[in-house]
């Protein structure tokens, strides 16, 4: 990723950058199961972001953060990112599965290149994460993803409940409708990645 675009406070200029990035690395992702599939090799790409598995219990199919750590590509940090020795914390995360065994696995990185400087902590606009390393998930997830499908059920709740369009908007602010409206109409809208920049 490209770091100032996901360091601007332009939150539109941030989720560009996230969106195009995603597309980036799931095109990739399936160029490599094409390659591989030349080689006879079977392979599958999971999608590196969304859309998800709704239906079951699980809804990511793939835990990438665990494979690319397991992988060598970085460390947890402690504001729950992987941080990847050259690139820190501005990587976003796909996985091609494959389908043989291989003859050699990577290694985890010997070193956790988070520098525990707590930056990460005060940047967070809800406190979610602590300065002992505690982690506050729902707080992050209510935040973070207001405008995907946390907060959709509830905003067509409020649709069906209101009497009428005054109702409505006694109910739900201008900007949460624009902005649930931009998250249908383009992409889904991050509210933060303050912790990563």
């Amino acid at each position: 990723m490209n770091r100032e675009p996901v360091r601007s406070p332009s939150r539109s200029v941030a989720n560009e950058e996230f969106h195009s990035t995603y597309d980036h690395v799931n095109e990739t992702a399936r160029a490599i199961v094409r390659a591989l599939d030349e080689h006879g090799i079977p392979a599958c790409n999971s999608v590196a972001a969304f859309p998800m598995e709704m239906d079951l219990p699980r809804i990511m199919m793939v835990q990438h953060k665990p494979i690319a750590v397991e992988a060598g590509l970085g460390r947890m940090g402690i504001h729950r990112s992987v941080i990847h020795p050259k690139f820190g914390s501005f990587v976003l995360l796909g996985t091609v599965l494959l389908g043989c065994e291989v003859d050699a696995y990577d290694q985890q990185i010997d070193y956790n290149p988070c520098l525990e400087c707590k930056l990460c902590v005060a940047a967070c606009p809800v406190g979610a994460i602590k300065p002992d390393g505690g982690f506050d998930f729902l707080s992050c997830h209510t935040h973070n993803y207001h405008d995907f499908l946390g907060n959709f059920t509830q905003w067509v709740e409020k649709v069906a409940d209101a009497k009428d369009a005054r109702d409505y908007r006694a109910r739900v602010p201008r900007t949460e409708t624009l902005n649930i409206w931009q998250s249908l109409s383009f992409k889904p809208g991050y509210k933060a990645a303050y912790c990563i920049s």
